[in-house]
């Protein structure tokens, strides 16, 4: 017998200094520690553990001798020793971790919490220490050599299931009382209404997170008392029962101080009071590897294990969570109202609005007090100005969903500043219908576009605030050679780690997805048109019939060709009428130093097919910016966070513009990259530069462009932005950082997304 522990306990040291060394050995290239097994933990959730009352007496022992109610934690995992996709085939497990206990220790002194593990399947596929250390030497090898063995691992591996659906097992006996038992936790709910997302590398930890989120869940805790044979063999002594109930109530387990809190604890089936030491050979040599794992991975992380007590769920829970529309794609849309002021108010109106300005701030932190129009509480507003046109008071916004919403969310949250102003327009009714006058004077876009798009403003900000932390952690964490000396695939797995126990793990999860760029496929169709074109006419209506159409189009273009020249021939010289503004004169623009705004209005030439013409070039530009411009830049224009046209009374060409840098530098990309663009609407309206024909030149002589744009800017009284200090550029980057947290990335594709973070890779 002596002989037999003795070789345990040499089982037991051999095991565990292996286990130590692999921990060390995986730390030192991934940058960080994981336990030797169940390193993937999926979440770890805040529990009460009830104890039931009037259990009878042969289950009342230890934990189980008195009703109560503790606090527990509760880890899930997969059992790999490596982090891989859900996907894989695993024994899942669960480890629960009850608090506050009181009484005589498995190891000795006093216990003050009480561990049990367990994992979804019943049994463990070896029985003896000989047989466990021959595994792990060599696990291939040692399964051929025992069929059996394999059977049983292969019946323990399985394909994931919803975390919360599964029933697990303590697979080895435990003492109860005078004799022992083994337990196991059941779901009480409803497990068959649980899915899991298909395609997702962290699907269990994206169920668990919803499913928290969104409720509470319960198990059943239940022991079966067992009779412990010579040799260690076990036979069950009647069915299980019910002993405690597990309630895990609503939370988020994504929060960053929750996941490090889970990661840092150490699980053992030795952390237990004396009534439930854990029985037979298994267990002896888990006691010593538990052990050596938690002292080396806490060694490596720099934090000394720790025993929890109950205030730590006061101190962790959170309910709280990235708004929704961080995870979605979220359309983007304008709205614009133009009133005209009554005579007699307009000083009245620019004086309002000189104060409102004056309150909003143009870069930092929202307003601490109240103010006049406080347009930062509307939480899905991107940007928004007030400008008087002529004798016309337009208000214009960038708002995240539905138009009819967000009017609401406007006049709930300004409307009295709205009313303020307004009231000095013509046909105002008051303040009780200030959203129903505002829905009658709105102005639709001609043509629409956004720089950032299917990005809310709570993503846009959040994502910055992730990109910020990210950056603060490669500056603080650089090793002593910097990062260059570091492997690309460790740089990342330890900003993933970071992100996900200091910040949040909703980031790690699927992003939304990009727009879809459709120019290429409409090229392609483009291309198969103008093949296949020819040949379905000459097959429909032959040759001669074919020759018909090619003269049709021919006459058709011939007619263009006329009507544009005595168009040209009836335009007014554009220089003639130019205002005299000189050509280095100040823009009208704000000083603010990352975001800037334009607001211009233009007239369109006193012709029916000008106004056509310019609608029609307009309707083009908009469906471009939707489903070709949606990449982040217009027409290679990289600075632009929102752009519209819009047509007002008097044959107005209103244009407004919200972007980064200077006025300068603006138009210069303007005339650089979009001259054709800028020419096909802007030709249609007075003095405007001359074309040749409706797309070419006007806009790239540059110094009577800037001169013309200067001649027909209004000032803009009223300016707000909702991240005053970000960049198109910098949004998106923010979002492929972000984007890149996410799945497998390798090779050029990662040394790419590092970049980004402005390091070499």
């Amino acid at each position: 017998m002596q002989r037999d522990r003795d070789e345990v306990d040499a089982i037991a040291r051999r095991m565990a200094a292996a286990a130590a060394a692999g921990v060390r050995a995986r730390a030192a290239a991934d940058g960080f520690a994981l336990r030797d097994a169940h390193a993937k933990g999926h979440a770890c959730a805040h529990a009460t553990f009830e104890v039931a009352g009037d259990l009878p007496d042969e289950l009342a022992h230890g934990l189980f001798a008195n009703p109560g109610r503790y606090r527990a934690w509760i880890r899930f995992s997969n059992a790999a020793a490596r982090v891989r996709p859900d996907r894989r085939r695993d024994v899942r497990g669960m480890a629960i971790k009850v608090m506050g206990v009181d009484g005589e220790a498995a190891t000795g002194g006093r216990a003050t919490t009480q561990d049990f593990l367990l994992i979804d399947t019943p049994r463990f596929f070896v029985a003896t220490a000989r047989d466990y250390e021959a595994f792990e030497r060599g696990r291939l090898g040692f399964l051929l050599r025992h069929p059996a063995a394999l059977r049983a691992l292969a019946c323990m591996l399985r394909a994931p299931r919803h975390p919360l659906a599964c029933t697990y097992f303590g697979v080895t006996p435990y003492r109860l009382g005078d004799g022992a038992m083994r337990f196991r936790a059941v779901p009480d709910g409803r497990p068959a209404a649980r899915k899991l997302a298909r395609g997702e590398p962290d699907a269990l930890f994206v169920a668990l997170f919803d499913a928290l989120a969104a409720g509470s869940a319960r198990f059943a805790f239940e022991v079966q008392r067992l009779a412990v044979r010579n040799g260690g063999a076990v036979e069950p002594l009647g069915p299980y029962r019910r002993v405690a109930t597990i309630d895990m109530p609503a939370q988020n387990v994504a929060h960053g101080d929750q996941v490090w809190f889970g990661e840092q604890l150490a699980f053992s089936p030795w952390t237990a009071l004396a009534a439930h030491a854990p029985l037979g050979e298994i267990n002896r040599v888990r006691r010593r590897v538990y052990a050596a794992v938690s002292a080396a991975r806490h060694a490596v992380d720099g934090e000394p294990a720790r025993e929890p007590d109950p205030s730590s769920v006061d101190r962790l829970h959170r309910t709280e969570r990235l708004h929704p529309s961080v995870h979605q794609h979220t359309p983007q849309d304008e709205f614009a109202a133009a009133a005209a002021i009554a005579p007699g108010h307009r000083a009245a109106v620019v004086d309002a609005l000189a104060a409102i300005d004056a309150e909003l701030p143009k870069g930092g932190p929202p307003p601490a007090g109240d103010v006049a129009l406080p347009l930062h509480r509307l939480d899905t507003l991107h940007f928004a100005r007030l400008v008087v046109i002529r004798d016309d008071l337009v208000l214009a916004c960038n708002f995240d969903g539905a138009r009819d919403a967000f009017v609401d969310a406007l006049v709930a949250a300004c409307g009295d500043g709205l009313d303020a102003l307004f009231r000095h327009c013509e046909g105002y009714p008051g303040r009780e219908r200030l959203a129903e006058f505002l829905r009658a004077r709105a102005v639709r876009a001609e043509a629409f576009y956004t720089g950032t798009p299917g990005r809310s403003v709570h993503r846009i900000r959040a994502e910055a605030d992730l990109r910020r932390r990210i950056d603060d952690f490669l500056d603080r964490g650089a090793p002593p050679g910097g990062w260059s000396a570091v492997p690309p695939e460790q740089i990342r797995r330890r900003i993933q780690r970071f992100v996900a126990t200091r910040v949040s793990k909703e980031w790690l999860m699927r992003p939304p997805p990009a727009p879809r760029n459709w120019r290429p496929v409409a090229n392609a169709a483009a291309g198969a048109l103008a093949i296949a074109l020819p040949a379905l006419a000459i097959a429909v209506a032959g040759v001669r019939g074919a020759a018909a159409v090619a003269a049709v189009a021919v006459a058709g273009l011939l007619a263009y060709v006329a009507l544009r020249a005595r168009l040209l021939a009836h335009d007014v010289a554009d220089d003639a009428v130019r205002r005299p503004v000189a050509a280095d004169a100040d823009p009208i623009e704000g000083p603010v130093p990352v975001q800037n705004w334009l607001t211009h209005v233009a007239t369109v030439k006193p012709s029916r097919f000008r106004m056509r013409l310019l609608r029609t070039v307009l309707r083009v530009v908009d469906l471009r910016a939707r489903y070709e411009f949606n990449q982040g830049h217009l027409a290679g224009i990289p600075s632009i966070h929102f752009a519209r046209w819009m047509l007002l009374p008097g044959r107005r060409l209103v244009f407004f513009s919200n972007y980064d840098g200077t006025w300068d530098a603006y138009l210069d990309d303007f005339i650089e990259r979009a001259a054709d663009g800028l020419t096909g609407v802007w030709s249609n309206t007075e003095d405007f530069p001359r074309t040749r024909p409706v797309f070419r030149f006007g806009a790239t002589d540059d110094r009577a462009f800037k001169q013309w744009t200067r001649a027909h800017q209004v000032d803009t009284q009223v300016w707000y932005s909702a991240y005053p200090d970000l960049t198109v550029a910098e949004i998106n980057q923010n979002s492929a950082i972000r984007a890149g947290l996410y799945g497998d990335l390798r090779g050029p594709a990662l040394r790419r997304w590092l970049r980004r973070f402005g390091r070499a890779a």
